[in-house]
């Protein structure tokens, strides 16, 4: 079987994925290869570095946002995003060709524009790069070129599984919300935020042969730490009755 999962970027919501892992685990299927942005590669390096979705979930609990946006006074940034993600990183290989299973890591290149795709050499750096969310994270320089979180062009890299595997599932861990009642600046951003990334995931929508969309996380926003648990709970909750069905769809592609 060679089952491609692409996660996307979400913040704290991108414990769903943890969730979708650990449900593909119980079903007997575990991906060849993995792609990410953002929160979404770096659970994706940890998978591939060995660490089970329930050892990640303890790390996530165990980090208090407070610590976590510690502030650095920059004129590119407001937070340290290495020393923000240490306690993700330091259970990280130093390289893409130490990890089981192979990751490709997107992150968005300043200059160009053009979300640039990691897979071998030096792995912390390009997961470092694709976590920097804008403003709120000092960008990451590799080589010559400065880099920022991958989801400002590319929120789903199922592209980069192409060719790669006969099955890819995509899961995005942002949808939508047509309810919305938010007016303060925070809320208004978060919002734009998430249309802008909704818009780009598009493409790559067709790429997949499933696409995953927890609707359990409408209402959870990128940094409410305190839902960790309930986030996870509640996607398992919304995945187990599709898993019949999904498990014979992604084996039956397997051939």
């Amino acid at each position: 079987m060679s089952l491609g999962l692409a996660l996307s970027g979400g913040g704290i919501r991108c414990v769903a994925h943890l969730a979708v892992v650990q449900c593909l685990q119980e079903w007997g299927v575990s991906p060849s290869h993995y792609s990410g942005t953002s929160g979404g590669a770096l659970i994706a390096s940890l998978l591939a570095a060995g660490k089970s979705p329930q050892e990640i979930l303890t790390l996530v609990k165990e980090i208090s946002v407070l610590g976590l946006l510690k502030p650095k006074f920059s004129s590119q940034g407001l937070i340290d995003v290495a020393g923000a993600l240490k306690s993700f990183t330091s259970h990280l290989p130093p390289k893409f060709e130490d990890l089981s299973v192979p990751v490709m890591v997107t992150a968005t290149n300043v200059r160009t524009g053009v979300c640039d795709v990691f897979s071998s050499g030096e792995l912390v750096k390009p997961v470092l790069a694709s976590c920097c969310m804008p403003v709120f994270f000092c960008p990451i320089q590799i080589g010559s070129d400065l880099y920022i979180d991958g989801g400002v062009v590319n929120n789903l890299p199922a592209d980069a599984l192409i060719g790669k595997s006969n099955y890819i599932m995509g899961v995005h861990t942002n949808p939508v919300a047509h309810d919305y009642r938010g007016t303060s600046v925070k809320a208004i951003l978060e919002r734009t935020f998430l249309l802008a990334i909704n818009g780009n995931v598009k493409g790559n929508k067709a790429v997949c042969h499933s696409f995953l969309e927890p609707e359990v996380l409408k209402d959870v926003k990128v940094f409410e730490w305190k839902r960790t648990e309930e986030i996870y709970t509640r996607t398992i909750e919304w995945l187990k009755p599709q898993m019949p069905a999904l498990t014979e769809e992604i084996l039956k592609a397997a051939g």
